[in-house]
């Protein structure tokens, strides 16, 4: 499946939606993407709270390191 997913988002390099914060630990959010059924981690903007929804674009699509990164916008 996730394969998959970095595979859409690789043919998508525009791609924006929403994500729910979920946990905040040390200076980092874990993140769920619900459109994509995907999790991520990154730094957030000063004062985001737990289930907090951001607003979020791609930035960089690794498939066989079956990665994706994300940031804030």
């Amino acid at each position: 499946n996730l394969h998959w997913k970095l595979v859409y988002l690789q043919r998508h390099p525009g791609w924006r939606g929403e994500a729910v914060v979920v946990e905040l630990a040390d200076g980092r959010a874990t993140l769920v993407i619900p459109e994509l059924a995907l999790e991520t981690k990154l730094r957030p903007p000063a004062g985001v709270a737990l289930n907090s929804v951001l607003a979020l674009a791609l930035r960089e699509v690794d498939v066989p390191a079956q990665t994706a990164w994300f940031r804030v916008v």
